[in-house]
């Protein structure tokens, strides 16, 4: 008897645990191509309304040939759709209202990208149309037509309420603060590869052989010029990059104050992936640094940006005793260093100058703890540093990571 229970309690986790994985698999599907179905099924049940519509015609067609039950049918339908026009204003108004009342605090950029989405407006519109659909179904000549006209009302009347709800949704996830950033973060990313398409274009129209990214034995890279006076020639196409590392600094300091740390987090994972979007826009561009003398172009202003704006951070963070932001902080840099390892100089030389700035800029984090009595977030830092130097292993030389390593040891 033992025995029997424990293999009917096997059987039954290895039930529970298999249905569990059917579940979040189908919710995972659900996510990804839930409209889409839904979508398909509401087209197919038009469809077969279209195609029921003879059948419909000869079982009801007859009740409206009298001239007072096809006035009645006009005065409802008539009266449906003004009422209808008057729920979409009404709703939207207030739909709007509501998500501007909220957002309000944002930076202005945001709060003026936000309050005029495309997809709510573009549900208001039609939803306004649908309702005129439905007023317009009350015109029918005759009773021949009050079958058609029935359905399209339902059908429109459907349509309004699942644009209704459609508009509730999205004015919800514009409100969220972590959709505000995804949608930002989304823009600048196209916006940088835009630059990139353009650049590439450009390097094709102003030379007669195409510039390659790698010479023939694989191992050099070329300095691409052309791509580098195009961007020089366009120095304006990483304005809108900045301006979201001043957003997402802003929403990580503010909602750092709250206590909602869930945001900060995603506002620094924002920064990094637009860092990344932009390294790969300026491939070939890059310049190292040189020993002996200065390079022109080494300097990278949003590079530069990006580390002060988060070395800013950090000493609001310490001067506010926020132990929780400032470690933050501290894995945005190491993911920053992670991002700027990917970056390839010409020449042989593997030499990696901007991700040695992030990790002086770590290294320098790490160490304006000691006086603020931190241990734990002093323990993180020499964690993470340590993590950074091992991950520098496999992309530069080993001499790269000697100041790191010392500075571990320091602390």
């Amino acid at each position: 008897m033992p025995e029997l229970q424990a293999r009917f309690k096997k059987a039954y986790a290895t039930t529970a645990l298999r249905l569990y994985r059917v579940r979040i698999r189908l919710d995972q599907w659900r996510l990804r191509h839930g409209l889409k179905l839904a979508t398909i099924v509401l087209l197919a049940a038009m469809l077969s309304s279209v195609f029921a519509m003879p059948f419909l015609q000869q079982v009801a067609g007859g009740y409206f040939s009298e001239g007072e039950r096809l006035a009645a049918l006009r005065a409802l339908l008539g009266g449906t759709g003004a009422a209808l026009i008057g729920a979409a204003a009404i709703a939207f108004s207030l739909v709007v209202f509501a998500m501007q009342i909220n957002v309000e605090r944002m930076p202005h950029g945001l709060f003026r990208r936000l309050s005029s989405d495309r997809r709510l407006l573009g549900s208001f519109l039609g939803s306004f149309l649908m309702a005129l659909v439905v007023g317009a179904t009350s015109l029918v000549p005759d009773g021949g037509w009050a079958v058609s006209a029935i359905v399209t009302a339902i059908w429109g009347i459907a349509v309004i309420v699942l644009l209704f709800l459609y508009a509730y949704r999205r004015a919800l996830q514009l409100i969220n603060p972590m959709e505000q950033l995804s949608i930002m973060s989304r823009e600048v990313q196209r916006d940088l590869r835009r630059w990139n398409r353009l650049a590439d274009k450009a390097a094709t129209l102003l030379s007669e052989e195409p510039q390659p990214g790698v010479v023939d034995d694989d191992m050099e890279l070329h300095f691409n010029a052309l791509r580098a006076h195009f961007f020089q020639a366009n120095a304006h196409w990483t304005k809108t990059a900045g301006q979201a590392i001043h957003y997402a600094i802003s929403y990580a300091k503010r909602f750092a104050e709250q206590g909602d740390y869930e945001v900060t987090e995603h506002a620094f994972e924002r920064i990094m992936l637009i860092n990344a979007t932009y390294c790969v826009a300026k491939h070939g561009t890059f310049v190292g640094s040189n020993p002996l003398f200065e390079m022109p172009g080494t300097t990278d202003g949003f590079i530069n940006l990006s580390l002060e704006q988060l070395r800013e951070t950090m000493q609001t963070a310490l001067a506010k005793g926020d132990e929780r932001l400032a470690e933050s902080i501290l894995r945005a840099i190491g993911g920053l260093y992670g991002v700027y390892l990917k970056i390839e100089y010409p020449g042989l030389d593997r030499s990696k100058h901007h991700a040695l700035l992030a990790a002086g800029y770590m290294q320098s984090a790490v160490e304006s703890v000691g006086p603020h009595n931190m241990p734990d977030l002093m323990m993180e830092g020499i964690r993470l540093m340590g993590r950074a130097s091992r991950l520098a292993l496999d992309h530069t030389d080993p001499t790269e990571i000697v100041s790191t390593v010392q500075k571990i040891a320091t602390l």
